[in-house]
């Protein structure tokens, strides 16, 4: 896997240890095979998570695989050759035409994700990041069909919608970002 201990480390040490979390996730069938197909060839087994900052609110973006109104926070993946933040940065602009410096690595999910007996292990890398500057407006837009700002409330009332719908892998973003939302929210302190 391309992204190694080593680069770890030198993340850990410009941006913070991360809180570690486990999340399991049953996926159907298609959803599976969906997966499995697209980790082939060595593909990385990881994405990187960004919750992007602005004036109190949170970048999202909805994929176009997603029903309208659908939204979570953007991710993907460091390519072979790429430093980590580079390729961070560069997700972050593809997915949301922002320009982001990276704050904060905030957690790292382990998640298996299941279908009968057969099993993937991914890792997400959760950050902060700062928004800089940029229009809102996804550049990637064969996946990316949207973007919108929503405030720290709007995201965690978003998790219903989340986990209502009939993608197993956005039930596991809906927990994810609870689950950053409360790590983010104990970072601050009591208000």
């Amino acid at each position: 896997m391309h992204v190694n201990r080593a680069m770890l480390a030198d993340v850990e040490r410009r941006f913070g240890k991360p809180i570690e979390r486990s999340f399991g996730v049953d996926y159907t069938e298609k959803e599976f095979a969906f997966l499995v197909r697209s980790t082939h060839g060595g593909r990385r087994l990881h994405d990187v998570t960004l919750f992007i900052l602005w004036r109190g609110r949170i970048g999202t973006i909805r994929k176009q695989a997603y029903p309208p109104g659908l939204f979570r926070p953007p991710s993907g993946g460091v390519e072979r050759g790429e430093s980590f933040v580079d390729g961070a940065v560069r997700e972050a602009f593809e997915e949301t035409g922002l320009r982001v410096r990276l704050e904060r690595y905030v957690m790292r999910a382990h998640v298996r994700f299941s279908f009968e007996r057969q099993h993937v292990d991914w890792t997400s890398h959760v950050f902060t990041a700062r928004y800089l500057s940029g229009l809102p407006q996804p550049r990637d837009t064969k996946e990316i069909a949207e973007f919108r700002w929503m405030t720290t409330d709007q995201l965690r009332a978003h998790g219903d919608v989340l986990r209502g719908a009939p993608m197993r892998g956005l039930h596991y973003r809906a927990a994810l970002n609870d689950a950053v939302l409360d790590a983010l929210a104990a970072l601050r302190g009591p208000r």
